[in-house]
């Protein structure tokens, strides 16, 4: 896998070569850059890969609000996040640095700012699509904001197809029981 600061393009595509495995690619062209997988079936915990950059991601809480972002190869906890309510998420990194996933709650189109405002990477398309701003190739967070990204666009994904089956599961049950 090849580093993501050697990317020739500034737009890279999220893929998933298997539908039923929890497993995507970062890929530009026919180089995958950063790989998102779940450890287990039944786990909250993830990986993200990129160069030989490992992290692992943590859910500790039921609602899926702390997640906790650690070295994949020491254990060292180097972040955490909490999502708000709004559906935007503050990622604060231990040495104080912070970044934050934003957009319209109701939009798979996010991106990740830095604490001033400024945009690095935008998702478009269910979070598919990342575009990345040219001054963000630099930053050494960069693999590790990708595969955040996706992770929380397929969170995302998840959480409104179980609303989306809770509605019609009540809707049916309430039609069935006024029969």
């Amino acid at each position: 896998m090849r580093s993501l600061s050697l990317s020739t393009t500034q737009t890279l595509r999220w893929s998933q070569p298997n539908p039923f495995k929890c497993y995507h690619e970062l890929v530009g062209g026919n180089e995958a850059f950063v790989v998102l997988q779940q450890s287990g079936i039944f786990t909250t915990r993830h990986a993200i890969e990129a160069g030989d950059q490992r992290w692992t991601i943590e859910t500790v809480d039921f609602w899926q609000n702390l997640v906790i972002v650690s070295n994949g190869w020491t254990g060292e906890e180097v972040a955490r996040f909490k999502k708000k309510y709004c559906g935007d998420v503050d990622l604060w990194f231990k040495d104080g640095r912070h970044f934050t996933w934003t957009g319209p709650w109701w939009s798979y189109n996010r991106l990740w700012i830095d604490g001033e405002g400024h945009p690095l990477l935008h998702v478009e398309n269910c979070g598919k699509d990342m575009g990345i701003v040219p001054a963000a190739f630099t930053l050494p967070e960069l693999p590790l904001l990708c595969g955040l990204g996706r992770y929380l666009s397929v969170l995302q994904q998840s959480m409104t197809m179980m609303a989306i089956i809770i509605s019609v599961f009540a809707t049916t049950t309430s039609a069935n029981h006024h029969m």
